[in-house]
This record gives C-alpha cells, structure tokens and sequence, in this order.
C-alpha cells in the first residue's frame, strides 16, 4: 500500500490563475467533496511553475467556495449563485449545493433538468429537431428583413395522434346532391380554436390545420403539452427570444375531431 502524502498545514493555490492561501484543514473539512480527496495525501496534487497546487479550473468563484468551507454561515449572495452552484457541483460540495438550491436562479435550473431528464433522450432530439426547423426559417428571416428591426417565425407541431385526427375526413353526417341524389360528399372539417375543454370555440382556423413542421409521437413525447413548456424555459435559458403562448386546442365545430396546436414563435432582434 502507497504511503500517504505528508502535505503542508498552509498551502498556495492556483485556480486557473486566480492565486489562493488556505489552511489544508479548510480543503479537507468536507470528507465527501473533490477537494478532501485531493489534498488526502493519497495522490499527487499538480503544481504550477512556482510551486503552487495547480486546479485546472475556472477560479472567479472559487473564493466562494472556499468561504464556506471556512465558514458554513458565509453563503455567497444571490446574484452569483447559479455560478457558485456549479462551482460547488464540480468539487462535490453538497452542503452548499443544498443550500443554493433554494435561491430561484438555481431552482429554475434545476427543476428544469430533472423534468428534461424524465423526458428522457427523446427531449433532446425532439429539441433538435425543432432547432433544425427554425434554422430552414432563418433563411427566409435573413432574406426579408431589410428594413425591420425584428421578425417573428414560428415552428408549429402536433402530436402523431392529433394529426391523424385532423387529416382524416370529418365524420360529419354526409349530404346529398340535388343532382345525384344516391351519391353522398363527405363534409369538409370546420377547424375552430378551442378553450381546454373543446366546449368554447373562438377564431375560425380553416377547414384544415396550418401546416405542420412537426409531427410528434406520443411514444417518443408522451406529453407534448409539457414538451412545450420545458422547451420555452430551456431555449431562454440558452438565449433565445422564445413564447410559446400561442399554442391552442382546436377542435372540429362539425365532428368530434379534437387536439392540439403547438407553437413557438422565436423573435429575431436586428437593433
């Protein structure tokens, strides 16, 4: 077995350039993060030309983290804590992790992921596929916005389901024609914008859907209604202009064909 490393009690280190001194005390006062483990004595730590522990890591937030491992009451301030957050990820210090969890920046954040890691990898590719979408749109966006300050595209999807609702003929009794009366002409569908419960129509949409960019299936997204929701907040969190209020149930005002109209719209600022 490897003898273990005799360390000193003060010790300099380099964070990805940002010079820090602490008691090797305050590294290992977590047993269960990164940091204890490094500074243990069972391995080797890096160090830089001048003799410095060397973490080849972003070091803007580590006085953050070092504060607390000082001193458990000294939380870093709300506007850096998404930063600190991921920080304290890294070196596996879950007392902090904890406890910036509860600031709203990191709880929109993390709520967000374990939503999307429910979805699964179909969430990702289903994201991707609605990136692939709007970049064809960008195209038409670059080539008719001379003049405009911002543009607004939208990529429209459904569910498999809904679709196959929407493009099958309407169910609605036939009528017959003054001119043959044996021969029946099937009713056209009366698409209408509907309130959740298909009960309350409002603006008249055609007798067919607009057309669809996307069509989803429910094996894949089982909950395209939520699909949506997760998408909004995770596009803006990537920086995109994104609504996606604009989707609406729809239903037949003829038959009892009934779904969903998903959208969302991105907006391109050119100022």
């Amino acid at each position: 077995m490897a003898k273990e490393k005799q360390l000193p009690s003060i010790v300099t280190l380099n964070v990805g350039g940002h010079v820090f001194t602490t008691r090797l005390a305050t590294l290992v006062s977590d047993q269960d993060s990164m940091l204890s483990a490094m500074f243990s004595g069972r391995f080797e730590p890096e160090v830089d030309s001048d003799g410095r522990y060397f973490i080849d890591r972003d070091g803007k937030y580590f006085e953050h983290i070092l504060n607390f491992l000082r001193d458990a009451s000294m939380i870093p301030p709300s506007t850096v804590a998404l930063q600190v957050y991921q920080e304290a990820k890294y070196y596996r210090i879950e007392r902090l992790m904890a406890h910036l969890e509860c600031y709203p920046a990191v709880m929109a954040i993390t709520k967000l992921k374990d939503q999307k890691t429910k979805m699964g990898n179909n969430y990702e590719h289903w994201k991707q596929m609605l990136l692939d979408a709007v970049c064809q749109k960008y195209n038409d966006v670059i080539r008719f916005s001379i003049g405009q300050e911002c543009m607004i595209t939208a990529v429209r999807y459904i569910s498999k389901q809904d679709y196959i609702s929407a493009t099958s003929p309407c169910s609605f009794c036939p009528k017959q024609s003054l001119e043959s009366p044996d021969k029946k002409h099937p009713s056209k569908h009366n698409f209408y914008c509907s309130d959740d419960s298909g009960m309350h129509l409002s603006y008249y949409i055609g007798c067919d859907l607009p057309v669809m960019d996307l069509v989803i299936p429910e094996d894949e997204i089982n909950d395209i209604c939520l699909f949506t929701s997760l998408l909004e907040k995770d596009l803006r969190s990537d920086g995109f202009c994104v609504s996606g209020r604009s989707s609406h149930p729809w239903r037949c005002s003829n038959c009892d064909a009934m779904g969903y109209l998903h959208q969302i719209a991105f907006t391109w600022n050119f100022t």
